[in-house]
């Protein structure tokens, strides 16, 4: 059974909605675009399959807490976390109970909806990111090209010595290759 206020929630949705035949499903904040068609139903029910239930009105309709991807009123429910878009950075995620805590988690501020007082620092943190990643991908590049000289100087020594190929068939089982 839905309480009053949710009913009044769902008329003001259908009476008082300006919606246009071909326009974009609302966004929903907290939701990541690969999860987004699961909220842009005219009935919302919960993602457990229970009770119909008012997204992001901050209280907790659901068990399960997928009606508040983006606040903070289902805190603490596993596996229930707020998307940050974090344009021209990379998307990540942030427990709801860190949604408008005045504490800007996320790189674009979007976890602080309610005050808006996070600058949006995208750009630096990708820029920062994007470097680190590319430090890492090299690093490991040049970790592959040792093992692989290695893995030479194994064959070379077997070959000379006339070692068993055991240690060599050990390392190349273990052997990680990425292109």
């Amino acid at each position: 059974m839905q309480r009053p206020w949710q009913v009044a929630a769902l008329l003001q949705g259908f009476c008082c909605s300006s919606s246009h035949a071909g326009a974009e499903p609302p966004v929903v904040r907290g939701v990541a675009p690969t999860d987004l068609a699961k909220y842009t139903t005219r009935h919302f029910r919960c993602l457990s399959g229970s009770d119909p239930a008012v997204v992001n009105d901050d209280f907790c309709d659901c068990a399960d807490g997928s009606d508040e991807p983006g606040t903070s009123a289902c805190a603490g429910q596993k596996g229930i976390m707020f998307y940050c878009p974090n344009a021209d950075s990379f998307p990540s995620y942030v427990y709801t109970s860190r949604v408008n805590d005045g504490i800007c988690d996320c790189c674009d501020g979007s976890d602080e909806w309610r005050t808006a007082n996070c600058a949006n620092t995208c750009v630096q943190e990708g820029r920062t990111l994007r470097q680190q990643r590319g430090q890492q991908l090299s690093d490991l590049r040049s970790g592959i090209q040792k093992r692989q000289a290695d893995l030479s100087l194994i064959a070379d020594t077997e070959g000379s010595a006339g070692l068993r190929s055991e240690p060599r068939n050990q390392l190349s089982n273990c052997y990680l290759c990425v292109g």
